[in-house]
């Protein structure tokens, strides 16, 4: 499969070798449609450089390459749940799945982004959360992550509450956006309003051309891993839900002793028992 290698090699790619990974990486279906011409274009990189990069990867040439490529994004590509399949085999599918989509993302999240992402949440006054869809199951685990650490982080169910509430935002807050697609209205609007008021806009999205990585000061991108039958976006979720963990993670890094006493206060209030 195409993009296991990309990730396993990738540091031994040239920094043009590199755009032209993440370009596979990230927008796979856009990749399938091009010709090695419109290839060269999109990416900066010549021709023959794409031609030694398909070789580097093991490949005959551009158009092999494709073809594997095809393999992973068909629908009938044998990681998707078939008629007939055992538990177990929808249970190795959904592990070899969620192994693949967290290394690539992990591949394609570079330390500059990451540590944008992290300081910034880390000096905030306030975050704001916005999210519609499967993408608010991300977003409402890291609320109550951020939580944990003390951060006064706010996430609105109701998206009309939370356009609202965007227009307080200040120069001291921090709006994170979680959109796959990136163009969810309401949360667009919310951003654009936040950003008015001088706050610092983040978005994590699988499309580098959407409304909302347009719009923010910082985009982390995760790879357009969906295949045409989405299986309840179960790529895009374990994604999203990898960075936001990551982030957390970090920010615990960052305040290793704090954390640990937050977090230890906090298991044994929930073992406190409750009153009669």
């Amino acid at each position: 499969m195409l993009l296991l290698p990309l990730v396993e090699r990738y540091n031994q790619l040239t920094k043009t070798e590199k755009k032209l990974a993440d370009y596979f990486i990230r927008m796979p279906e856009q990749a399938l449609c091009k010709t090695i011409e419109e290839l060269s274009v999109a990416t900066h990189a010549s021709p023959s450089t794409i031609l030694r990069f398909a070789k580097k990867l093991d490949y005959e040439g551009y158009t092999e390459m494709k073809e594997d490529l095809l393999r992973y994004t068909s629908p009938s590509d044998d990681l998707l749940i078939q008629p007939g399949d055992s538990y177990q085999n929808c249970a190795d599918k959904l592990i070899h799945q969620i192994h693949e989509v967290c290394t690539v993302t992990a591949k394609s999240l570079s330390d500059e982004t990451l540590t944008a992402a992290v300081n910034a949440i880390d000096r905030a006054d306030n975050i704001y959360l916005y999210a519609e869809g499967s993408s608010q199951i991300a977003a409402s685990d890291f609320h109550q992550k951020l939580s944990r650490l003390h951060k006064k982080c706010f996430i609105f169910q109701d998206s009309h509450v939370g356009l609202v509430a965007s227009s307080g935002a200040t120069e001291r807050d921090v709006v994170f956006a979680i959109s796959f697609f990136g163009e969810t209205n309401m949360v667009l609007r919310s951003m654009e309003s936040a950003k008015k008021q001088g706050a610092y806009t983040i978005a994590l999205t699988g499309n580098e051309n959407s409304s909302v990585a347009e719009l923010t000061d910082l985009t982390i991108l995760t790879p357009a891993m969906e295949r045409t039958i989405r299986s309840d976006a179960v790529s895009s979720h374990y994604s999203q839900q990898f960075v936001c963990d990551l982030i957390y993670l970090c920010l615990m890094m960052n305040h290793r002793e704090e954390s640990e006493q937050i977090l230890l206060s906090t298991s044994q209030i929930m073992d406190e028992p409750e009153p009669s």
